[in-house]
């Protein structure tokens, strides 16, 4: 926000913007900890229109919101905590003058924007998506918040690690309390489950995207009410969501023109995104699970080349069927051997760019691998690659034990998850049939 000191020098305090005569602080969550918040932006009401104090309380915050950040850094099994209260007066403060020019620049520089960005969206009270409390301190029973629910379940969760569990559920747990507030657990209701429901759905969400999050409530409820053994229906099950499954759009496979036209645009552009691309197309794998490989889980040099998909610290899978072996065919193959040979000394991962040790965004590769894919002019998604594999499948008459064991289904019985599965040689063969345009199935 730019103001005049004196008669020459006009400054901006960096990290605020003006709205309705008062300070609010804006901020970007720092892009490696993107996916530990259910916002890009933090935006807090500083409740003041004079420029010092606004300058200094942008200073505690700063220094704040660094600190947890670099916490959150050095421990990947942390999570964000409530956001730090906002000092109301200066007395409150531990600043010198010195430190707080830091906060001002001039208004000429275009690296510091005063103003929310034109993606940014605004309520009409001080509390923004980026503040809702996603870990509470409380500790009895009789006052646990949801926050606190949300706390326990991801630490008794087998899967309270996954930083796709932890984004859902937080995100879930932070829409309910946008609408009903941080509540104590003993005192939720049906009635607060159902104006959850409704708000969700006026504003646009998809009614399979309210029933993910409506189930993510009712698991981390129940995992609650085990830990501390609360006996009582949870208020979040048994809901009927009106018009449910009418708003989703189906997804479709590619046909054979467009299959090829991604593939060969892949080959063309040989870069990391497309070498995805192209390993997504032969293998028929989940995006995360490509995304999230390391070097080493490319074996290209094998008598049958293949990926070996596996958990991994900074990425897990769906279920235990995901754990597998998948050969190397087409443009797979030769995306993996690019992969390889176009790898750093000491590369760790198969695609750096969105995998760290702590984290694997597919998320962002979905982001960017869909907008690439729509240049093309097709309106599809990388996950629409694997619906293909499946069709591509069916149609040169693969068994569909062998087809789930390609693509890590889920099992359908219980015979199927006897033995020791089947062999790269026989998974090879049903996938060298595919890997020729001509033996793919169109689609009118």
């Amino acid at each position: 926000m730019q103001i005049t000191i004196g008669n020459v020098l006009k400054v901006s305090v960096r990290h605020t913007y003006l709205r309705q005569g008062r300070f609010y602080y804006q901020r970007s969550i720092p892009h490696d900890l993107a996916n530990r918040y259910p916002a890009r932006l933090i935006k807090r009401n500083l409740r003041t229109a004079d420029p010092l104090t606004a300058a200094h309380k942008v200073a505690e915050l700063d220094r704040l919101y660094e600190s947890e950040w670099e916490r959150l850094r050095t421990d990947p099994r942390s999570f964000p905590s409530k956001p730090p209260r906002c000092p109301e007066k200066l007395s409150d403060l531990n600043t010198d003058i010195a430190p707080l020019l830091s906060h001002f620049v001039t208004h000429a520089d275009p690296r510091y924007g005063g103003f929310p960005r034109e993606d940014s969206t605004f309520g009409t009270g001080d509390t923004y998506p980026a503040e809702a409390p996603v870990a509470g301190s409380h500790t009895d029973p009789n006052t646990d918040l949801m926050s606190d629910a949300l706390r326990i379940y991801l630490a008794s969760h087998h899967k309270g690690d996954s930083e796709s569990l932890r984004k859902a559920s937080t995100i879930a747990v932070n829409g309910f309390v946008a609408v009903r507030g941080d509540k104590p657990i003993r005192s939720l209701s049906r009635a607060d489950a159902r104006a959850y429901i409704n708000t969700e759905l006026t504003r646009g969400v998809t009614t399979a995207t309210v029933r993910r999050r409506l189930t993510a409530l009712n698991a981390i409820f129940n995992a609650y009410s085990q830990e501390r053994e609360l006996e009582r229906k949870s208020p979040f099950s048994g809901h009927k969501i009106a018009g449910e499954g009418d708003d989703g759009k189906k997804r479709l496979p590619l046909t054979v023109d467009e299959l090829k036209t991604v593939q060969t645009k892949c080959r063309e552009a040989d870069d990391d995104l497309r070498w995805l691309v192209a390993l997504l197309s032969d293998t028929g794998a989940r995006l995360a699970e490509i995304t999230g490989l390391a070097l080493d889980d490319l074996k290209t040099d094998a008598e049958i080349p293949h990926v070996v998909i596996r958990p991994h610290p900074w990425r897990s899978l769906k279920n235990k069927e995901s754990e597998r072996t998948v050969p190397l065919v087409g443009v797979s193959l030769w995306a993996a051997r690019r992969v390889r040979k176009s790898a750093k000394e000491d590369q760790r991962f198969a695609f750096p760019r969105y995998t760290t040790k702590v984290a694997c965004n597919a998320t962002a590769a979905s982001a960017a691998l869909a907008k690439w894919i729509r240049t093309t002019g097709m309106d599809h998604t990388p996950h629409e690659l694997r619906h293909t594999m499946r069709d591509r499948l069916r149609e040169v008459q693969c068994p569909e034990s062998i087809t789930d064991a390609i693509g890590g289904w889920a099992l359908k019985s219980v015979g199927q998850g006897y033995g020791s599965g089947y062999s790269l040689k026989v998974m090879h063969e049903w996938l060298a049939k595919i890997a020729d345009h001509r033996s793919l199935l169109h689609h009118d």
